[in-house]
């Protein structure tokens, strides 16, 4: 899973996205979507956030997640401090990482190829 979100500087209107594919490179989900006003930070959060709810929806096993925050990548294994603003979506997107590896076989790595 490769995800992204961006914002459009000082209006802060925001998108996220995403592909989903199997070991082999074939592709089995993208997502776009809008999603109003966000920071960078916020929309990268809740673009990893949209992804796994995909792989949990369509039951995905060994997932590889590649995000391009290394913020956000920190404040969810718990290695930088979660301000107030953004405690609700990184606990979500615990929670929702936590419900993939209900199951010993699946497994969760976090890469961030570009640092934001």
């Amino acid at each position: 899973m490769n995800v992204d979100g961006s914002h459009l500087g000082s209006s802060c209107l925001a998108g996220i996205g995403g592909i989903i594919g199997d070991s082999s490179g074939r592709v089995s989900f993208v997502f776009a979507h809008h999603i109003g006003v966000a920071t960078s930070l916020k929309s990268n959060a809740h673009t990893f956030l949209q992804g796994l709810q995909l792989c949990h929806s369509h039951s995905l096993h060994g997932v590889s997640i590649e995000v391009n925050s290394l913020i956000v990548a920190n404040m969810v294994h718990g290695f930088s401090k979660i301000d107030f603003i953004n405690r609700h979506i990184i606990s979500m997107l615990q929670n929702s990482i936590g419900t993939l590896l209900t199951f010993p076989e699946k497994l969760i790595q976090l890469r961030t190829p570009l640092l934001n």
